[in-house]
C-alpha cells in the first residue's frame, strides 16, 4: 500500500510539473504581446470564476476577522509577487528566470524555522543545498566564469523582479501557514476568498 501511494504521488508530481511547464510557456507567449498587469488581471478574473462554486460551501461564521484581514494582506502581497514574476518573465528567458523561484521552499523553511519554530531535519538541509546547487547549475551558461551566476542581476536588471517575487513568496507562504493553522480557515474557504481578493488587488494596481 505504501509503494502504491508513493507511485501515485510521484505521478501527480510529474503531471503537475508538465502542466506548470505548459503554463509557463503559454504565459511567455502571451506576455510577448500583452502587458503583464492586464494579463494578471484577466487571469485573476478567470480564477475567480472557476472558484465561485466554493462560495456556496463556506461557513462565514467560522471565519474570524483576523483571518480575513491577514488573508487580504497576504493576497495583496501574492498579487504583487505574481505581477513581478510576469514582468520578469516578459523580459527574461524562461530557462534563466523561473528556476530561481525553485529556491522558494528553501527560503520558506529557513524563515519558518526562525518565525514559527519549525524544525529543520538533516535531510531537509541537504535538500535545500541540492536546490541551491541545481539552481546555480541552471544559471551557469557556456563560456561563463564560475562566479557569473551570482552576478545575474548585473547582467539584466529584470532579474530583480524575480528576486523580489522570491522574497515575497517566502512571506506569503508563512502567512498561508498562519491563516490555515493558527486561524484554522478551511482550505475550501481560503481559496475562493483569496481569488476574490486577488481580483480586488489587481484592479487597484491597474487603477493606480
Amino acid at each position: 500500500m505504501g509503494t502504491y501511494f508513493f507511485i501515485m504521488w510521484i505521478t501527480f508530481a510529474i503531471i503537475s510539473a508538465l502542466f506548470s511547464a505548459a503554463a509557463a510557456i503559454t504565459e511567455k507567449k502571451t506576455l510577448l504581446k500583452d502587458d503583464p498587469l492586464v494579463f494578471s488581471l484577466v487571469l485573476a478574473f478567470f480564477n475567480l470564476i472557476l472558484s465561485l462554486p466554493f462560495f456556496f460551501f463556506i461557513d462565514f461564521g467560522l471565519i474570524s476577522q483576523a483571518a480575513i484581514i491577514t488573508l487580504f494582506i497576504k493576497s495583496m502581497l501574492g498579487a504583487l509577487s505574481f505581477l513581478l514574476v510576469m514582468k520578469g518573465l516578459k523580459k527574461l528567458e524562461i530557462s534563466s528566470s523561473l528556476p530561481l523561484l525553485v529556491l522558494t521552499p528553501g527560503l520558506t523553511a529557513i524563515f519558518a524555522y526562525f518565525i514559527l519554530n519549525e524544525k529543520l531535519l538533516g535531510v531537509e538541509i541537504v535538500g535545500m543545498i541540492i536546490l541551491l546547487f541545481g539552481t546555480y547549475l541552471l544559471q551557469l551558461k557556456s563560456n561563463q566564469n564560475l562566479i557569473d551566476p551570482f552576478l545575474f542581476s548585473k547582467q539584466n536588471k529584470a532579474y530583480l523582479y524575480i528576486i523580489g517575487a522570491l522574497l515575497i513568496f517566502t512571506i506569503t507562504s508563512i502567512l498561508d501557514k498562519t491563516i490555515l493553522g493558527k486561524y484554522k480557515m478551511a482550505p475550501h474557504a481560503f481559496l475562493p476568498i483569496q481569488h476574490l481578493f486577488f481580483v480586488i488587488n489587481f484592479i487597484a494596481f491597474f487603477m493606480f
